[in-house]
């Protein structure tokens, strides 16, 4: 996957693991899941219409956000949508440990987990954001 990150891709990437559940609950539709996917597969920029139209909770969470605590950089802006997700209570920074495939074990705090790894170039000793037991980034 060769993907320019840009904001919206990295909220996708981030509310990706939560597309699935929002579907059985019936708070998105098949249709509008599909295309996230196509987005999440492709590593391409989903619009930011249906970003809103999918996540409302989480994108309203980083208007406050980024109103509060960014006052003068663009919502959207990907140091914002970086800094809203890592501040999340189920998002964690660790350290991976070891890797088979796509199967990725690592250490958060105390805990050693596996997490599904979906493209990144990752290596024994990166540290990454994990959430929802995917990993979404390398920490910077």
């Amino acid at each position: 996957m060769s993907e320019q990150l840009t904001g919206p891709l990295l909220f996708l990437r981030y509310a990706w693991p939560c597309a699935e559940e929002k579907l059985h609950a019936e708070k998105m539709d098949q249709n509008d899941f599909d295309k996230l996917k196509w987005f999440i597969e492709n590593g391409i920029q989903p619009d930011v219409d249906l970003l809103e139209r999918c996540f409302q909770d989480a994108v309203e969470k980083m208007r406050r956000f980024s109103i509060r605590f960014a006052k003068y950089m663009v919502m959207w802006d990907i140091h914002i949508v970086r800094e809203f997700w890592q501040l999340h209570r189920d998002v964690c920074e660790a350290v991976v440990v070891s890797i088979n495939d796509r199967c990725v074990s690592v250490i958060c705090g105390s805990k050693t987990f596996n997490a599904l790894n979906n493209g990144l170039d990752l290596e024994v000793g990166d540290f990454v954001y994990v959430h929802q037991l995917m990993v979404i980034e390398k920490a910077e």
